[in-house]
């Protein structure tokens, strides 16, 4: 096993690193991808698991790629969203980022506001 010092938004981490089986991959992507899971993983990845065990998560969180100020809401909870249209608005360091809805579907949960600071990584809605 193999140990890391990172440093993340001013906060200090240690990662334990170590080499897993496949079959433990596969236990560990069973636990993800349950509906209620909250970890939003790259979309090959998740593919990928779907196609080899017919498994597909029933909803979607998407996380914020940076900090930022939430500047506008394009969609309300319960509309519908399309995959690759805007549901938000992010501005950080002048710059406005559109959020765009990674797959097709209905928005669930709008978990910010707008003017609402967000760090790299909130929660800020669910798609299903």
């Amino acid at each position: 096993m193999s140990k890391y010092r990172i440093n993340f938004e001013g906060q200090t981490y240690i990662l334990e690193i170590e080499k897993i089986e496949e079959e433990s991959v596969r236990d560990l992507m069973a636990e993800v991808l349950k509906p209620e899971s909250q970890v939003v993983l790259p979309d090959a990845v998740a593919s990928l698991y779907s196609a080899e065990s017919g498994a597909i998560p029933q909803s979607l969180t998407v996380r914020s790629p940076l900090s930022g100020t939430v500047v506008d809401i394009l969609v309300q909870e319960g509309s519908r969203v399309e995959e690759g249209n805007p549901v938000l608005t992010v501005e950080a360091m002048k710059m406005e980022n559109d959020i765009i809805a990674p797959k097709s579907g209905v928005l669930v949960r709008l978990a910010v506001r707008e003017n609402q600071t967000v760090a790299s990584g909130a929660v800020l809605f669910e798609i299903q």
